[in-house]
C-alpha cells in the first residue's frame, strides 16, 4: 500500500503511522481512493469538502479507478447543511467560477455577494 495524501494533515498522520507516501507526479494512476464524508442524509446523499482540501481530493479521486466514501453514524444528519461549506477555487478561471457559483446559488433561490 502506498498513499497519496490529499492534505498536509493526512500526510503527517501517514508519516507518523509509517504509511509509505507518493505523489501524483510519481504515481499518476491510482487503484483506489478512500475518503470520508462530512455529512450524509437519510437518502445517502453526502457532502464532502468541509475540511477545505476539496480540490486536492477531487484531483486524487479523478486519478483513481475506484472511490469509496466512508462515514460513521456521527456524520448522519436529517438535512445536509449543518455547517458552512467552503468553496475552493483556483486563480485560473476565477471569474468564470464566480459566475457559475452565482448561477447555481440563484437556481436554488439563494442570493448573496458574488
Amino acid at each position: 500500500v502506498i498513499g497519496v495524501p490529499t492534505s498536509e494533515r493526512t500526510a503527517a498522520l501517514c508519516r507518523e503511522l509509517g504509511v509509505p507516501l507518493s505523489t501524483l507526479e510519481e504515481t499518476p494512476e491510482l487503484d483506489l481512493t478512500i475518503d470520508g464524508a462530512d455529512e450524509i442524509d437519510p437518502a445517502l446523499t453526502l457532502i464532502k469538502g468541509g475540511g477545505g482540501a476539496l480540490l486536492r481530493e477531487k484531483i486524487v479521486a479523478a486519478a483513481s479507478q475506484r472511490m469509496i466514501v466512508i462515514a460513521d453514524r456521527s456524520k448522519m444528519v436529517e438535512a445536509l447543511g449543518r455547517f458552512p461549506l467552503p468553496i475552493e477555487v483556483n486563480r485560473f478561471g476565477l471569474r468564470a467560477t464566480e459566475i457559475a457559483v452565482g448561477a447555481a446559488a440563484a437556481s436554488l433561490g439563494l442570493a448573496g455577494p458574488v
